[in-house]
């Protein structure tokens, strides 16, 4: 809602006519997102702007494009490609490795690498284990995909650069809660932010020193790398004030470095641990403690590798823990 609110202080100017306005943001869910709350804003029918959305989503895959040729073609293409090859042999294994192999490929095109540029055999040469080269090879089979239509990714990609042809049709133009990670979107962006009327509404609040950001495992690296592009600095970024917000403590949560702990809360610890199996331990040392207070705990952890890890350095410590990977905070 917090994002809705900034977004609606930009567009709030035209009344309930809003056909002269051009919103680009991350998702079709979004868009939806957008329209009902613009409704709900007015209180009656409204002209709603231009809402187009930039990344992905399932809803992408059931589009047919003549020009196009769908992910669902393409996995079974390959796979009928890699069960002919001697490592791998039935269909059932080349299906995983199929939709593996395309999901990788979407994911080099969306950084505008062509999977046909690459020599895997060279990368993985003889100093490698046999394993590996042989695993090369494998890779290599995409190469033979067709090639004489664009995927859903580089459609995707063209579509979006081709909007910069059309800004100047529109009394305004705003990008909201996107954050330029992907090339072809941060191409757009970058446009929209040089024109008189563009306006970039980046999700979040960019917090921390210009070292924090460098590592690309910073929240905001990619915002970083963005507003470089545009010769700026976090600096130079405007908070929209839309009231009380969680993003300081998420912040801080997230962030690469306890730098600015004190300065917004003074409970939070930065722990250094030198490998994973010290970083359960860690993990379960406070909770522990917690326990022992009678008090509830919540772990946030990246993936189900940590959670299998910390679950066991539990159960060593007799605590009978809910690893319900996957749950959203909001449920």
């Amino acid at each position: 809602m917090r994002m809705l609110d900034a977004l609606w202080g930009q567009i709030a100017q035209y009344g309930d006519d809003f056909s002269r306005v051009l919103i680009f943001l991350p998702s079709r869910r979004a868009i939806r997102s957008v329209e009902r709350f613009i409704v709900e804003k007015i209180g009656h029918a409204v002209v709603l702007p231009n809402l187009v959305p930039l990344g992905e989503g399932a809803e992408d895959e059931e589009e047919n494009f003549s020009d196009t040729i769908s992910n669902r073609e393409r996995i079974i293409i390959l796979a009928r490609l890699l069960s002919m090859d001697a490592n791998v042999r039935n269909i059932a294994t080349a299906l995983t490795l199929a939709q593996d192999f395309i999901r990788m490929q979407d994911y080099m095109e969306n950084e505008g690498v062509q999977i046909s540029d690459i020599d895997w055999a060279e990368i993985i040469d003889e100093k490698y284990a046999t394993h590996f080269q042989n695993k090369a090879r494998i890779l290599d089979i995409l190469k033979q995909l067709p090639n004489d239509r664009l995927t859903t990714t580089q459609k995707r990609n063209q579509d979006i650069r081709a909007w910069k042809k059309h800004l100047d049709k529109y009394d305004s133009v705003i990008v909201c809660g996107s954050t330029a990670s992907v090339p072809a979107t941060a191409d757009l962006m970058e446009s929209v932010a040089k024109l008189p009327n563009g306006k970039i509404i980046l999700s979040g609040k960019i917090f921390g020193e210009k070292e924090d950001f460098e590592l690309d495992t910073n929240p905001y690296h990619s915002e970083y790398l963005f507003l470089k592009r545009l010769g700026l600095s976090a600096d130079n970024v405007q908070t929209i004030n839309v009231g009380e917000s969680a993003i300081d403590t998420m912040n801080i949560a997230f962030g690469n470095t306890g730098a600015h702990v004190n300065n917004v809360l003074n409970n939070c610890k930065l722990i250094e641990c030198a490998r994973e199996s010290e970083e359960a331990n860690v993990v379960t040392e406070i909770a522990l403690r917690a326990v022992k207070d009678n008090k509830s705990v919540l772990i946030i952890t990246p993936d189900a590798a940590a959670n299998t890890r910390i679950k066991s350095e539990m159960l060593h410590n007799n605590i009978d823990a809910d690893f319900s990977s996957g749950l959203p905070g909001t449920d």
